[in-house]
């Protein structure tokens, strides 16, 4: 890869992998495991998340697919 390594790395925060000063942060099952653990133990309403690859001006499409997966998470045993 051009201008060296991508590292990765994971912090209080989630997984990240950077190089130079660029900077990448994103989520994977652990992470999304602990956030939703935050969310019920402080009783919240919900919860806002988004991808890239969602932002494709398919804004009601990408709406319904959003709440499904809520819905998953949040009623998955």
């Amino acid at each position: 890869m051009e201008g060296g390594l991508w590292i990765s790395g994971r912090n209080e925060e989630g997984p990240y992998v950077k190089r130079g000063d660029q900077w990448i942060g994103y989520d994977d099952p652990i992470s999304v495991k602990i956030k939703t653990a935050f969310v019920r133990a402080m009783g919240l309403g919900g919860i806002s998340l988004w991808s890239l690859d969602l932002d494709d001006f398919q804004v009601i499409n990408n709406i319904n697919l959003f709440f499904v997966s809520l819905k998953f998470l949040f009623l998955a045993p």
